[in-house]
């Protein structure tokens, strides 16, 4: 636990110290930026909607986008795999704030080698190569089916 916290406080400073940078060479105002987003997200889509559709919205759509990685993860999650509860909580964390209402597909790309490394503690070798076909193949119909930008 001891480590843990020191691991905390040291990103912590070391994130202090970015934005005091940040402030002081380019005049950076990580709280202007912030309410300029909250503001942004309120003119959306996100204003519109109820905070409960986004609250099990942005996770399920998360969910579902991941695949099979979705159901690994959440075996690994089941056996309190560290990376699968990281990943969990994480995810908790960002619905219950609500901040990234409407924008799971973009904003939530960061949780996607966690939950890679949380499938992968639960994933046997034999299922590795199916595993892979059904991903390329789910992006190749997002691709087609959805003519998204991404």
């Amino acid at each position: 636990m001891r480590s843990m916290l020191w691991a905390a406080a040291a990103c912590g400073a070391a994130l202090l110290a970015l934005y005091g940078l940040l402030a002081m060479l380019a005049g950076f105002d990580v709280l202007a930026a912030i309410e300029a987003t909250h503001d942004r997200y309120f003119k959306g889509v996100a204003g519109i909607r109820p905070y409960a559709f986004y609250l099990f919205g942005s996770p399920a759509a998360f969910l579902f986008m991941l695949g099979p990685v979705a159901w690994y993860a959440s075996r690994s999650l089941g056996s309190s795999e560290i990376t699968a509860v990281a990943l969990a909580v994480a995810i908790a964390v960002t619905v219950l704030v609500g901040y990234t209402k409407a924008e799971t597909e973009r904003i939530w790309i960061f949780f996607v080698p966690m939950a890679c490394l949380a499938a992968a503690r639960a994933l046997p070798e034999r299922h590795l190569r199916p595993v892979l076909v059904v991903m390329a193949t789910q992006a190749l119909a997002i691709e087609v089916l959805f003519r998204t930008m991404w």
